[in-house]
């Protein structure tokens, strides 16, 4: 039975009501105080946390933070970050997401301040969005709160707190994307809106994420269908899904249509760099060296235990059976059961996409924390029991209060040994400089947030334009190309800024010469030396698109642009309100409703 617009009205404003509830403001409170409790031994000791990923997207973050501050905004090129080398990095990831990092350091004013600030929000984030998933799947209330602490304490949130893995603030959103899973395992339907909404999401953030996301769904769809050809539903009810499934394909690309021309503008005429290739994906997964995500916290290996048990036994709803089940497979191929070392080595393109199969259990803890959820109170109502409640509680904030003690510890040792890692970094692919104490503090609390950047370069040469195809090493090429090549040594002084006019290079040479300056080159970006535009046959390029060109004797002035900028932003801007209107939408019709 369809409602009519005006009942549709009357649940509108009655979910804006609940939103607006007591408990929304309390728990929003509450997650609040768990945040700042989380990161008060950060600000205690004064450090940053410094991981793999931090110099990569602390750079992307930085460019977006200069963009917002100049106003100087460039779709595809990097302006400011990357030493100004002008290559496309942040199109690749959700634009949107990274101008709001890039808001937050503005509002912060140094590194330190964005990084315990980013840590509280992404926890409010992460707790808040299990809490909603619990409650909307009718879980109680102080279930829901124990639960939603614990996923704080699991590597899914710590991915970014300790190492600045992006995908973490993707994992922090994911119990909101996973409505519209639950929706299908429960009722046999698709939200089209919803649907949609869940995968734009994700791909705002981080794409691979969003990637594992289709594949739980398509796993879901899958059996939901077959349970409908045994059922009454039959063909009426698969094409039914079918229908709104298409459907819901056609509202994510409209949602995220900015984010694929991007795309498509930036592969249309370049070969770009695939970013790394792990070597070792047979190690990476979490019956090889990442065994010890299994026990951040200690009690996670107790609640995929309970799962599988309870799963094993059959005492549960068959709903929650298919959760189960979704959950276990992804368990499965973040283990040495799927052959990832011979995948890799048998040249399976596909499975290089993936990097670490360690990141299929990160995606997977969500669903288990869900299910445990829905299995207590599955079993509460079986037994009508108190006491069943009352130890299922207990045992929950002995793992909150177990998770917090083991992530204090670890934080507190990762922090402990942040100055050392920063002032000695060192590595095959690292540009570090000798710096001492006093400078390094000077560095993290300083509003010259270039500075850190400066002081920690890596050479990583992802999606970088690839001339030509070649074995050489790409992370050798672009630390001699650019990072240790910002002064060229043929030329006096060398200067990069940001103008009007694009990404202005101003230098001065001794004699005519040919010169690698150290900036990048793809099909789109326009090159004017010494007021002329310049043709193919006016420079070379090397095998990552480094730019040589004839240097006249004296002054020499260069501006980069990228073509397609000028198209982008209106699309930016369009598609982006479009996506956080529907967002408010679906926060208020949708997330906000609760069944618990």
């Amino acid at each position: 039975m369809h409602m009519s617009y005006k009942d549709k009205f009357i649940n509108l404003k009655n979910n804006i009501q609940q939103f607006k509830s007591f408990e929304s403001l309390y728990m929003l409170f509450l997650f609040i105080l768990v945040a700042c409790l989380f990161c008060f031994q950060q600000i205690k000791m004064h450090q940053l946390s410094l991981g793999a990923d931090t110099i990569f997207h602390y750079n992307r973050i930085y460019e977006a933070y200069m963009q917002i501050k100049t106003g100087h905004f460039e779709y595809f090129i990097s302006l400011f970050s990357f030493n100004q080398s002008g290559r496309i990095v942040n199109a690749f990831y959700g634009p949107l997401f990274t101008y709001m990092q890039g808001l937050l350091l503005l509002i912060a004013g140094n590194w330190f301040r964005y990084q315990v600030l980013s840590n509280i929000i992404i926890y409010v984030v992460a707790s808040s969005s299990m809490y909603k998933l619990l409650r909307y799947n009718g879980v109680k209330q102080s279930y829901s709160i124990l639960l939603s602490i614990i996923y704080l304490t699991t590597y899914s949130i710590q991915y970014w707190v300790i190492q600045q893995a992006f995908s973490g603030w993707a994992l922090a959103f994911l119990p909101l994307a996973l409505f519209s899973v639950t929706q299908l395992i429960d009722e046999k339907k698709i939200n089209p809106l919803l649907l949609a909404w869940s995968v734009s999401l994700l791909v705002n953030i981080h794409l691979l994420t969003a990637v594992f996301f289709v594949l739980l769904y398509a796993l879901a769809f899958l059996i939901i269908v077959i349970d409908c050809l045994k059922k009454k539903e039959g063909i009426k009810g698969v094409v039914n899904l079918i229908k709104n499934g298409l459907f819901s394909v056609i509202i994510f690309f409209i949602l995220t249509f900015q984010y694929w021309m991007g795309l498509y503008l930036i592969y249309k005429n370049n070969m770009i760099k695939k970013p790394f290739i792990n070597q070792a994906m047979g190690t990476s997964t979490i019956t090889g060296d990442r065994v010890y995500m299994l026990f951040l916290p200690v009690f996670l290996i107790l609640i995929i235990s309970y799962v599988i048990l309870s799963i094993i036994k059959k005492r549960i709803k068959l709903s929650t059976k298919y959760l189960g089940l979704l959950a276990l497979i992804f368990l499965l191929l973040s283990t040495n059961v799927i052959p990832w070392q011979n995948l890799l080595e048998a040249g399976y393109s596909a499975v290089t996409i993936i990097q670490f199969p360690f990141r299929f259990f990160i995606f997977s803890i969500p669903l288990f924390l869900l299910i445990t959820g829905r299995l207590l109170m599955e079993q509460t109502q079986l037994f009508k029991l108190k006491y069943i409640h009352l130890n299922a509680v207990i045992l929950l904030i002995l793992g909150v209060s177990i998770g917090y003690v083991q992530t204090f510890y670890i934080l507190t040792e990762n922090y402990a040994r942040a100055d050392q890692y920063l002032r000695d970094a060192k590595g095959k692919y690292i540009v570090s400089q000798p710096i001492t104490s006093d400078e390094l503090n000077r560095i993290k609390y300083s509003a010259d947030k270039s500075l850190l950047l400066k002081q920690y370069q890596k050479g990583t040469p992802d999606y970088l334009p690839l001339i030509k195809k070649t074995k050489e090493n790409k992370y050798k090429m672009y630390l001699k190309q650019i990072v240790l090549n910002e002064t060229p040594q043929q030329v006096k002084k060398l200067n990069k800024k940001v103008t009007n006019k694009g990404l202005e290079i101003t230098w001065e040479s001794e004699n005519e010469q040919i010169l690698e300056l150290p900036i990048v080159k793809y099909n789109a970006t326009e090159l004017k030396v010494n007021g002329k535009k310049l043709n193919k046959s006016d420079y070379q390029l090397s095998t990552i698109g480094v730019v040589k060109i004839k240097s006249k004797i004296g002054n020499n002035h260069l501006i980069a642009n990228y073509s397609n900028s000028k198209m982008m932003y209106p699309l930016f801007l369009i598609f982006s309100s479009l996506f956080l209107i529907t967002s408010g939408y679906i926060w208020i019709n949708e997330i906000s409703v609760q069944k618990g």
